[in-house]
């Protein structure tokens, strides 16, 4: 009875980590390791790869480690700046609490002095950039998203005694 190892990312003896589809392995990956469920776009077949039941030269791999997170979707983020824009939701979506307070108080003062004109100017500078982050959604929601996984597949902090 052969024990088959799932598919997942293994650490090598060289301490360069590669994908197992179950069948073949990829070359060795980069640092940052996509999430355990994705295999990486193009599976390549290793040309040292031995042949089913052969002895390995090493050690068997050891599994990293599995981490799933959460991912903020862009669709969302869109109906939140557009339906909630004057309460910056959508920042507040993407984790960005400091600039989606400050777009909150622009609105928010902007309408509340709009009668003396200094809040038309704040309501302009609300406006443009209300459009510059349409515009920059995308890459906002995939920052957040490459920011939340580095913080999960970081190591735990270990704080000596």
């Amino acid at each position: 009875m052969t024990l088959q190892q799932p598919p997942g990312w293994y650490r090598m003896p060289d301490g360069s980590q590669r994908w197992w589809d179950g069948r073949t392995w990829t070359v060795p990956a980069a640092r940052a390791l996509p999430s355990a469920s994705t295999p990486p776009a193009a599976i390549v077949r290793h040309p040292q790869l031995l042949p089913p039941g052969a002895a390995a030269p090493w050690q068997a791999p050891t599994v990293v480690h599995h981490v799933h997170v959460s991912q903020k979707e862009v669709g969302t983020a869109y109906l939140f700046a557009i339906l909630l824009a004057g309460f910056a939701a959508h920042r507040f979506y993407l984790g960005k609490p400091g600039s989606a307070i400050a777009m909150l108080l622009l609105w928010q003062v902007g309408v509340a002095t709009a009668w003396l004109g200094i809040g038309l100017l704040l309501g302009l500078a609300f406006l443009i950039w209300w459009i510059v982050d349409l515009c920059t959604l995308r890459g906002m929601v995939e920052q957040e998203n490459a920011r939340r996984f580095a913080a999960a597949a970081a190591p735990p902090h270990h704080v000596p005694r």
